[in-house]
């Protein structure tokens, strides 16, 4: 397990890379919700997954949690480890923190096109601009490499 969940639903990141990069979304969630109106588990969860694949140059794949046809929230996967600004988790973890914290049934993952969700906001400049703020707090996505490919 490299996250989990305590009795006061507060997300615990196992890993220190997880810890970094939920503190790297916390510093980056005033100037979402700022900026936009929302942050990144409220409606703000593409434009920081998208910020992920742009800082992995593409090496972390779009997914999805679904609800039926419908995507309820947009995260980057490598090999085995989810990516979103609660940290990293291995699916069975994010699926447990969605059903728990989200109140969502019946959740299957599958792949994500960006955009594809008309209610999920998307914007490619505040996407782009996490990226490199993300890249200025974690450093080079190629350092992590071992985590991607768990």
């Amino acid at each position: 397990m490299i996250q989990s969940i305590d009795g006061t639903r507060k997300i615990i990141n196992h890993t220190r890379f997880g810890c970094a990069l939920q503190r790297t979304a916390r510093g980056l969630l005033s100037y979402s919700v700022t900026k936009q109106g929302y942050g990144f588990q409220d409606g703000g969860c593409q434009l920081f997954a998208e910020a992920l694949y742009i800082w992995s140059d593409g090496q972390l794949r779009p997914r999805a949690a679904y609800t039926g046809n419908r995507a309820q929230h947009v995260f980057v996967q490598g090999q085995s480890i989810a990516f979103d600004s609660d940290g990293i988790a291995i699916i069975p973890d994010m699926r447990r923190k969605l059903e728990l914290l989200e109140c969502l049934v019946n959740v299957r993952f599958g792949n994500y096109r960006w955009g594809q969700s008309p209610t999920i906001p998307r914007d490619m400049v505040e996407s782009e601009y996490l990226a490199r703020m993300i890249g200025e707090e974690l450093g080079c996505f190629r350092s992590i490499h071992e985590i991607v490919n768990g």
